[in-house]
């Protein structure tokens, strides 16, 4: 019986399926409805399911189709995630790897830096509800023994930290969790994480500079940055944090900025990484190259 290639969770999904002739079938945006869709119409022999199948980039006749995606209803209808394949091989192999349990509380992003392109992959923000996200906490620990946990959202919503970590502390379990936030929450949201078990917490700051920040569409300042590597050292919270270099339109008075700046982050723990600017598909950077002095080319494939 022939396989069919799907491939599911970018953005290229047509241009893979131009260059690629052995992928049937891309999936982008949120997966579970497409590939459920997709799933049912290729066991049943469901004629014409393709053109109903949401998020779905599917070749006929040698013509590439690509349908507009679809959001699943509701994020708290979803399922727990299902690490059984993962969790039985660890057991069959008697390795006992450090392992954190991948948990997703939302998705996109309330913000639109221009670098990244969270908002192109899905585009509406959503989140659990934190009744839903501490019941999938629960449930996945009691399932594998695991109480290490990686949250994948971009960052934890502000307003809602209060209310996830109370509900996380209720139940009274040593969880070490995890997460992204974002550089100006209030002073009181780092002490409900760490009270709530967050061990790590990675920062969202990528430059000193204030013009950088701007030219980055960042609405935190460097103050706001600064503030936060302060409260996280004053209350032991190990926190991570990069600075992006290269980044189109950087200039010489942006270094300069960002040096002097680094003088006041001296007494805190060095950025973990100081990364090269990196262009994503679907970015403001990549809608608007022209804004920021860039020119896209085109790379054919060798024939």
């Amino acid at each position: 019986m022939y396989k069919r290639q799907v491939l599911a969770g970018d953005i290229f999904g047509a241009s893979l399926l131009e260059h690629f002739n052995w992928v049937d079938y891309c999936v982008w945006g949120e997966g579970e409805l497409p590939l459920l869709t997709l799933s049912k119409g290729l066991a049943h022999g469901t004629p014409f399911f393709e053109q109903d199948t949401p998020g779905l980039i599917y070749r006929k006749n040698s013509i590439i189709y690509n349908n507009e995606p679809q959001e699943a209803p509701s994020l708290d209808d979803l399922p727990d995630p299902d690490y059984d394949d993962f969790f039985e091989r660890i057991h069959r192999l008697h390795c006992n790897p450090m392992v954190q349990i991948l948990i997703e509380g939302s998705r996109s992003c309330v913000h639109r830096c221009a670098f990244c392109n969270e908002r192109h992959l899905s585009r509406k923000y959503r989140r659990k509800s934190s009744t839903r996200i501490v019941a999938m906490l629960r449930n996945l620990s009691i399932k594998y023994g695991c109480l290490n946990f990686l949250f994948t959202d971009s960052e934890l919503p502000q307003k809602a930290i209060p209310e996830l970590c109370t509900l996380i502390r209720a139940e009274n379990t040593d969880f070490h969790i995890c997460a992204d936030i974002h550089a100006d929450n209030p002073p009181i949201n780092f002490e409900w994480l760490l009270r709530a078990g967050f061990n790590n917490v990675e920062i969202g700051i990528e430059s000193l500079s204030q013009s950088l920040l701007t030219k980055m569409n960042k609405k935190t300042r460097v103050i706001d940055n600064l503030h936060a590597l302060k409260r996280c050292s004053e209350l032991n919270l190990t926190f991570t944090w990069l600075l992006i270099l290269g980044f189109p339109t950087e200039s010489q008075h942006d270094i300069n900025e960002l040096n002097r700046n680094m003088a006041f982050a001296k007494g805190f723990q060095p950025p973990m990484d100081i990364s090269r600017f990196t262009l994503y598909k679907g970015s403001l950077v990549h809608e608007n190259p022209a804004k920021y002095n860039l020119s896209l080319i085109h790379i054919s494939e060798p024939t």
